[in-house]
């Protein structure tokens, strides 16, 4: 994930809370933010308008509040921890404002105290969204790191409803599969008959090694995942389309 695509996913999941984000996603969004606040300062040093800076500073950061938070808290789900945790940082952040707001060349005790404890309640979370994602799937959804980005994995779907067979269900209730998609589920699982539902067929199948399966049984079997499951409803059914993606692009489709 180059820092464009970081930021551009950032801001496409504005307000989304749930699912995951890999460390890239958040401190890019992160360094994106700094980068964006220092410009402000410069050209209000260099136009000598303060007032007109602190205020466009201002609309600046409540612009990109809601994301910066919604990434914090995939960035938590990714290590496996719930978003709540992010309260943390706004107990350190309150913390530390009281402490400003106390500090008085009499009062040093109080504003220090309460520096050490806001410090305390930043230091998880900074080694937290440090941390490399959990591995495989987790309650809040599957690895960032085992897919593709959003555009890529729309093409490879579409490049996969054009390939044959034409339809997949050769009936309108969707019951009877295409021959060559039967073969494919064949190919991918050995000793299966090819024509129970997929979730059934993951369900006691172990998880296929994709990289040695040729990319026409790829494409036939992304494309029966796209039709039987459109919602990504299934989590198995998911971290299969995910490895699928993850190496038709590998291939360079």
């Amino acid at each position: 994930m180059t820092f464009f695509e970081a930021v551009k996913s950032a801001l496409t999941k504005y307000a989304v809370f749930s699912g995951r984000a890999r460390r890239k996603e958040y401190w890019y969004f992160f360094l994106f933010n700094v980068i964006v606040s220092f410009i402000i300062g410069f050209l209000g040093g260099v136009m000598q308008k303060p007032k007109a800076m602190t205020l466009l500073s201002m609309v600046v950061t409540l612009v990109f509040l809601l994301p910066s938070i919604a990434v914090a808290v995939r960035r938590l789900h990714d290590t496996g921890r719930s978003g709540w945790w992010y309260l943390l940082g706004v107990v350190g952040l309150a913390l530390s404002l009281t402490a400003r707001q106390l500090l008085t060349p009499e009062n040093l005790l109080v504003p220090l105290l309460l520096s050490l404890v806001s410090l305390a309640c930043s230091i998880p979370l900074i080694v937290w969204e440090c941390q490399d994602s959990q591995p495989g799937e987790n309650r809040f959804g599957p690895n960032p790191k085992d897919g593709v980005d959003a555009e890529t994995a729309q093409r490879l779907i579409q490049t996969a409803a054009a390939h044959e067979p034409a339809y997949i269900y050769l009936d309108p209730a969707m019951t009877t599969l295409d021959p060559a998609v039967t073969a494919a589920v064949q190919r991918i699982f050995p000793g299966c008959a090819g024509t129970e539902p997929l979730d059934t067929v993951l369900a006691s199948q172990p998880q296929p090694e994709v990289r040695t399966i040729d990319t026409d049984t790829l494409l036939v079997l992304l494309k029966y995942i796209t039709v039987c499951d459109p919602a990504n409803g299934v989590l198995r059914i998911r971290a299969l389309q995910n490895a699928i993606l993850k190496e038709l692009a590998e291939r360079g489709m």
